[in-house]
């Protein structure tokens, strides 16, 4: 994959989008996270045309074990983007890596708590989660785990 992305950039070698697409796509064949991961970039940069191919890209990564890719696709489903809409599944691959410590993943799985979208509204499961992105350094989950719109401190 570095290799990719040295095409990709123009680090050492000429700049080549077709070969440095074809060796993310390629590693993503082989199941690479990584090379998903790169893949689903590419598309989502615009690299490569294709909202469809993007989200199933990432959806890849994510199984393959890449949280970026995890959150990307829940993003790309919870918008209908390229694939039809599916508010469960968002929330399944958000609960997925917030049990791994992603506090991103953790504020849109409390978004979707507070909404119901996926899941039971629920709005004191939504306050836990953005918790736990605070405790995890993320900002956003202090910022939305405050009823007063301070951060919450001190972080543990």
């Amino acid at each position: 994959m570095t290799l990719g992305a040295m095409y990709l950039r123009g680090d050492v070698v000429s700049i080549d989008t077709e070969r440095a697409t074809g060796l993310f796509r390629e590693a993503c064949t082989e199941n690479s996270a990584r090379g998903c991961l790169l893949l689903g970039d590419a598309y989502h940069q615009g690299i490569l045309q294709g909202e469809e191919e993007e989200t199933i890209a990432y959806r890849h990564a994510c199984e393959a074990g890449a949280n970026l890719g995890c959150l990307a696709a829940g993003r790309a489903y919870l918008g209908g983007r390229g694939v039809g809409a599916d508010a469960v599944l968002a929330a399944q691959l958000f609960r997925r890596i917030c049990e791994r410590g992603n506090a991103p993943a953790c504020v849109e799985l409390g978004h979707l708590y507070v909404q119901g979208e996926g899941v039971p509204r629920d709005p004191l499961r939504a306050t836990d989660l953005y918790t736990k992105a605070c405790k995890l350094g993320f900002d956003e989950g202090c910022l939305l785990a405050s009823r007063s719109g301070d951060v919450l401190p001190p972080r543990e």
